[in-house]
């Protein structure tokens, strides 16, 4: 059962970092707004872009005042917003730094007001500034949108921050093929990635069900699962594991702190307390149980099979590092 004790609360203005981590929880899309002004270009992650408005066509997105880009921004008559597709992490990592030209060996094309439009993305607004309003510690710009397109691509997402792809429930109803009807021909049929992307989701989906019996998050549990596999490692050196951005994960580790699930070492070395064995054991048989459930229907044999596959791709990543 999932306990209704808050994580965290309290006053934003005396504890930042949890208000920043409570933010976090908030699903978005991706974007890279792009502007051009002074003949400087500009590009940065954001994920504040919002729609506003059908009539007039109106989105927002806000710019943060203490960013190297922000004068060029605030110069620019127009800027663009570029939505990232889900293949486009690296992009979003690249635009997200500061410094530096953005623009070399990326490609793009010139769009209204030569603000970029990137190569690839899901879909983009190419937008006149339309108004300016002050937003604290950023400036909030309004955009009439006088251009836009739109991909065939999956999306990406950001949430509880971790970078998501898009995709459906898969406890809806009539969200999956009825039993006995064959898979239809074509890539996301064929693929092993796409493939083992939605097989993915059908196993996920089910041990939701014991996460949520123990109380734990997708993050904390895998979390958990990647301390107690790899003792005494780093949150550093653990990354590469848990596919997840650094302020997730070190946000994962204060919630479990909380929690009395992890201890941290002098060293930044991680291990579950004995609480935090206990539950992620608990977890774990769960997780046995449910997981047998969902492939009682399959032969054993095959199930053997595709475990020997799934390990030898993880050893072939292992070995390139």
């Amino acid at each position: 059962m999932i306990s209704s004790t808050a994580l965290e609360t309290g006053d934003p203005k005396q504890d930042p970092a949890a208000f920043r981590r409570s933010l976090g929880q908030f699903g978005t899309g991706v974007t890279v707004v792009t502007a051009a002004a002074d003949g400087k270009l500009v590009g940065m992650t954001a994920n504040s872009f919002s729609s506003v408005s059908l009539e007039p066509p109106l989105v927002l997105w806000s710019a943060k005042r203490t960013s190297q880009s922000f004068a060029t921004f605030a110069a620019a008559t127009h800027f663009a917003v570029n939505v990232l597709a889900s293949d486009q992490i690296p992009l979003s990592k690249h635009f997200g730094r500061s410094g530096g030209d953005k623009f070399v060996d990326v490609p793009w094309r010139a769009g209204i007001a030569g603000a970029p439009i990137l190569d690839g993305i899901l879909c983009s607004f190419e937008c006149r500034k339309s108004a300016e309003y002050p937003g604290g510690d950023h400036l909030i710009m309004l955009g009439e949108v006088e251009r836009f397109a739109r991909y065939e691509r999956n999306a990406l997402l950001f949430a509880q921050g971790s970078y998501c792809v898009a995709a459906p429930f898969s406890d809806l109803p009539d969200q999956s093929l009825p039993t006995g009807r064959p898979l239809a021909s074509g890539p996301m049929n064929e693929f092993m990635t796409a493939l083992m992307y939605r097989a993915h989701g059908v196993l996920s989906a089910a041990l939701d069900e014991g996460r949520q019996a123990e109380g734990l998050s997708v993050l904390q549990s895998r979390l958990m699962a990647a301390i107690e596999t790899l003792p005494g490692s780093t949150l550093e050196s653990l990354l590469p594991e848990l596919f997840l951005g650094f302020n997730a994960a070190e946000n994962t580790v204060h919630e479990l702190m909380l929690m009395g699930i992890v201890d941290v070492g002098a060293k930044g070395e991680l291990s579950l307390t004995r609480e935090g064995r206990e539950r992620n054991h608990a977890l774990l048989e769960r997780a046995r149980a449910i997981e047998a459930r969902e492939l009682s229907s399959i032969p054993q044999s095959e199930i053997t099979n595709c475990r020997s596959v799934l390990h030898r791709l993880v050893e072939r990543r292992s070995a390139v590092k």
